[in-house]
């Protein structure tokens, strides 16, 4: 058995290196799902392979909180899958590739916080990832400048496509599913911090300025208007951030005091509204969005997609009004995962998801240095506000808050030699 560790473990070539940015091609470049034949069942199998590897390589996983409240959760779900629960009979891939990566992320996290070769394994993640980012949005702007809302169309292909030949044939070109833009507002805050930490080289922070930009660049050309919106929160907020907790606080409170009076004085925002959209112009993407928010204040009501994302968060609150303990068997909204597993698995299953993450947050934060543990709760609080507000029970959500959100928070105060 030690053997088999000192394999595993090894800090320049053990497996466990190499495999985590392996399935990180394979989960999240779309590239690769294009032309690789039954890519589906490629992709499971090696988050399977994954999960065993690192099950059994991380200290104490086990005996932490956040997992046994994931089996718990996960015991739920399955009893739910075989009653014939609505909601989660999404279909066997994305069921399971996305607690796989659930599983996978926690695994990560634990294994990389614990000391184990984490600074190997935190490179090889990181370039992994900047090695998506950079060529996917290279390849998402080039097909979105002429063909705007490329990606939208994409995610709706039975409405748009006739069959999945043409999908393919845009995977196969790089460019971005839907999933993606919506995670990478999770992961700006540690890039801010690096950008800011002046103990490292000039190079390593410039490059966090250019994935910063990058993930915007790609976030825009998505056409995801909720995703662009905490983008912009998810660096501002980051930029204002300091490790004095105090400091925080007063800014915040600062912050509020100035915005608040702003925010609700109905004329400055329909006139900065206004604004935006003589920038942007009637052919843009997010022209009609912004006009439909505009017609809300105007007429002190929801309107537009508004209207119908707010009808959509109402479905699942009544579901789970209704049938508060256990949940519903009935649809649901369909728009909100958190409010989409309160509404279809009660609190008997909402409550271990809820203090999964509860729990999750508190034990990397407390494993991290001081100097970035703001920024990692951060960016925890974004992708939580992403998952009440957006429908992301997907591999690119649970990859970047697990797995990527602590490596690069760590990683971002790490000095290297």
């Amino acid at each position: 058995m030690s053997k088999v560790r000192k394999i595993i473990w090894h800090k320049e070539s053990g497996i466990i290196n190499v495999v985590f940015p392996i399935i990180i091609l394979f989960s999240l470049y779309m590239l690769f799902q294009g032309w690789v034949p039954h890519w589906g069942a490629v992709i499971l199998i090696s988050l399977l392979v994954g999960v065993l590897i690192f099950a059994f390589s991380s200290k104490g996983l086990f005996q932490r909180r956040y997992f046994i409240y994931f089996l718990f959760f996960c015991v739920i779900v399955g009893i739910k899958v075989l009653i014939g629960n609505t909601y989660w009979d999404v279909g066997l891939f994305n069921l399971l590739s996305s607690g796989l990566m659930m599983a996978l992320g926690l695994m990560v996290s634990n294994y990389y916080l614990t000391g184990i070769n984490e600074e190997t394994l935190g490179k090889r993640v990181i370039t992994t990832f900047h090695f998506i980012v950079v060529l996917t949005t290279i390849a998402t702007a080039v097909l979105s400048i002429a063909n705007p809302q490329i990606i939208r169309y994409a995610m709706e292909e039975n409405n748009f496509f006739d069959n999945k030949v043409i999908l393919t044939q845009l995977y196969k070109s790089g460019m971005s599913n839907y999933y993606l833009p919506h995670a990478l507002p999770v992961i700006i805050p540690p890039f801010v911090c690096l950008a800011k930490n002046d103990k490292r080289k000039k190079s390593h922070r410039w490059g966090a300025v250019l994935i910063i930009s990058l993930c915007l660049l790609l976030i825009y050309f998505s056409g995801a208007m909720t995703a662009l919106l905490l983008g912009i929160v998810s660096l501002l907020g980051a930029l204002v951030i300091t490790s004095n907790a105090k400091k925080n606080v007063v800014r915040l409170l600062l912050a509020l005091g100035l915005l608040l009076p702003l925010i609700l004085n109905d004329d400055l925002v329909l006139s900065g509204l206004r604004s935006i959209e003589n920038v942007l112009g009637s052919d843009n993407y997010f022209y009609d969005k912004i006009v439909d928010f505009e017609n809300s204040i105007k007429n002190d009501t929801a309107e537009g997609g508004i209207e119908t994302r707010s009808s959509l968060y109402t479905i699942s609150l009544q579901e789970f009004i209704k049938n508060p303990v256990f949940g519903t068997e009935n649809e649901v909204g369909g728009h909100s995962v958190l409010l989409d597993f309160m509404a279809s698995l009660g609190i008997v299953g909402f409550l271990p998801f809820l203090l999964m993450l509860f729990s999750l947050c508190v034990w990397v934060k407390r494993m991290l240095p001081a100097k970035v543990q703001p920024y990692y709760a951060y960016g925890f609080l974004i992708g939580v506000i992403m998952l009440g507000v957006k429908s992301m029970n997907n591999l690119e959500m649970w990859f970047c808050l697990f797995a990527l959100l602590p490596i690069l928070s760590k990683e971002s105060v790490v000095e290297y030699r």
